[in-house]
C-alpha cells in the first residue's frame, strides 16, 4: 500500500519502483488515497496517474485507486458530539466526485482494477448502535455507485483492532455492515503498537473461521527516520507469523529501503 505525499513528486522515478516491486513478486499496488484534504494529487500532478499506469502495465501489476482521504477523519469519527450522518454524507459525495473524475482516466486501462476507500473502521468508534447503522448505510450507498460508475472493479476498505471489542463481536459487526463483494484489509495492529503479536493472531484466527466475505491480513511497518531499524524489522517478521495466507504490506515507502530488502529477500 502506499500514500502518495508532496515530496513524492519532486524527482519521480516511478519505472524503478514498479522493477523493483516486481522484483520482489509483488502482484498489485493499492494507492491509499487520490485526494488528501485539499490536495487533490490527480489534478495538481496530472502525470502521476499516467506514469503509474504505464509502468504497471510494464511490469505486470494492478493497481488499486484510493478515493479521498479527510486528515480529520480518525477526530471526526473519535468525538461522539460529531454529526455522524451528515459528516459521512459528505464523505460519500466527495468520495463520488472523485471516482467521477479518475474513472475518467482510468475505466478503459487494464492495469486499474478497483477503488480503495480510506475510511477505516475501528472497534471502537462504531459501537453505538445508531453509529454502526449510519455507517452500514453510508458504505452501501458508497457501493451502490461506485457499481454503477464501474460494475466491474473491486472495492476494498481497510479495519483495525486494538482490543475495545471482542474477535467474535468485531467479526460480526463487519460481517453484517459491509457490502458483500467489498475485500476487507484487516491491519494487524502490531506495527502501531495497539496489540501484542498474541493478540493480533487471535482475532486472525477468529476471521478465518468466522468472517464471511475475501479479506487479508495487513503487515505494518513504519518508521519516521528515513531508515528501517532492526527493531522494525522485528516487528514485521512478528506479524508475518501471525498471517495464515497472502497479506498486504504498509507502507510502500518504509519497504523500499535497502536494509529491509536484504532481510526480506532472504526470508521469503
Amino acid at each position: 500500500m502506499y500514500q502518495p505525499q508532496e515530496k513524492d513528486f519532486i524527482y519521480p522515478n516511478w519505472e524503478s519502483r514498479f522493477k523493483l516491486l516486481s522484483q520482489q513478486g509483488f502482484k498489485t499496488v493499492i494507492i491509499q488515497w487520490s485526494s488528501y484534504g485539499t490536495h487533490r494529487f490527480y489534478e495538481k500532478h496530472p502525470f502521476w496517474i499516467k506514469s503509474i499506469m504505464k509502468y504497471a502495465k510494464q511490469y505486470n501489476m494492478e493497481i488499486i485507486f484510493g478515493l479521498y482521504a479527510d486528515p480529520d477523519y480518525f477526530k471526526k469519527i473519535e468525538n461522539h458530539r460529531t454529526e455522524i450522518k451528515n459528516y459521512l454524507q459528505k464523505l460519500y459525495r466527495i468520495n463520488v466526485a472523485t471516482a467521477r473524475r479518475l474513472s475518467l482516466q482510468l475505466d478503459k486501462d487494464k492495469a486499474f482494477k478497483g477503488w480503495y476507500i480510506y475510511d477505516e473502521i475501528n472497534d471502537e468508534a462504531w459501537q453505538d448502535a445508531v453509529r454502526g447503522k449510519a455507517l452500514k448505510a453510508y458504505l452501501y450507498q458508497l457501493d451502490h455507485a461506485l457499481n454503477s460508475l464501474t460494475p466491474d472493479k473491486k472495492i476494498m476498505i481497510s479495519a483495525y483492532f486494538s482490543s475495545k471489542t471482542a474477535p467474535e463481536e468485531y467479526v460480526k459487526f463487519l460481517n453484517e455492515t459491509l457490502p458483500e463483494k467489498w475485500i476487507l484489509l484487516l491491519q494487524s495492529g502490531v506495527g502501531a503498537g495497539l496489540v501484542t503479536p498474541q493478540k493480533c493472531q487471535t482475532y486472525f484466527k477468529t476471521f478465518s473461521a468466522a468472517y464471511h466475505h475475501q479479506w487479508f491480513p495487513v503487515i505494518e511497518l513504519f518508521s519516521f527516520s528515513g531508515e528501517i531499524p532492526k527493531a522494525d524489522y522485528e516487528i514485521y517478521e512478528k506479524q508475518y507469523n501471525c498471517r495464515n495466507k497472502n497479506y498486504i504490506l504498509f507502507s510502500w515507502r518504509y519497504f523500499f529501503a535497502k536494509d529491509f530488502l536484504q532481510k526480506y529477500n532472504k526470508s521469503n
